[in-house]
């Protein structure tokens, strides 16, 4: 019998795991950089001016899937990228968006529990906002994901999991 349950971690963060493991470094204490740049989950602090965050956003109501009738809601997620210099910025969210396309059933160990990113499907292009009106003058992009990520019981093995992907198991 098939089941969910609910994940001890954020979406946003299981994602920065898998995108820093490929474009940069994790640190201690939630400190993620990509290409030397701190990424941050569900903020950007107003002091660092070249930087990435990660949101967890609504995603969809899609279907039920046809063998347990489990409703398929794919996480939403956005990234931006914010900096000083518009093509440095630009060139960071490019590196992203190509990585994150690429992504087909990466798995990462989080706290002794495996998650595999099913696949990040890209639901805008990249984004440029502009800059930041006020005392900075920094440029910021935006890119918007579903994704389909389960977690499992051990590695390469699958197990439950409810963002995104309807219910797994025996």
């Amino acid at each position: 019998m098939a089941y969910t349950q609910e994940f001890e971690i954020a979406p946003a963060e299981i994602v920065a795991n898998v995108l820093t493991d490929g474009l940069g470094t994790s640190g201690t204490s939630y400190t993620y950089y990509i290409e030397d740049w701190p990424l941050f989950i569900s903020f950007m602090p107003d002091a660092v001016d070249n930087c990435v965050a990660i949101y967890d956003t609504m995603g969809t109501k899609d279907a039920r899937s046809s063998r347990d009738q489990i409703m398929v809601s794919p996480q939403g997620l956005q990234i931006t990228v914010r900096g000083t210099d518009y093509e440095t910025t630009r060139d960071l969210a490019q590196s992203i968006e190509n990585y994150c396309a690429a992504i087909l059933r990466n798995e990462i160990l989080i706290d002794a529990d495996y998650y595999k990113i099913q696949s990040l499907a890209q639901s805008t292009p990249i984004y440029p906002l502009g800059y930041e009106v006020g005392g900075k003058r920094r440029f910021i992009f935006t890119i918007n994901f579903l994704g389909s990520i389960v977690k499992t019981f051990s590695e390469g093995q699958y197990g439950f999991g409810v963002y995104g992907a309807g219910a797994y198991g025996n």
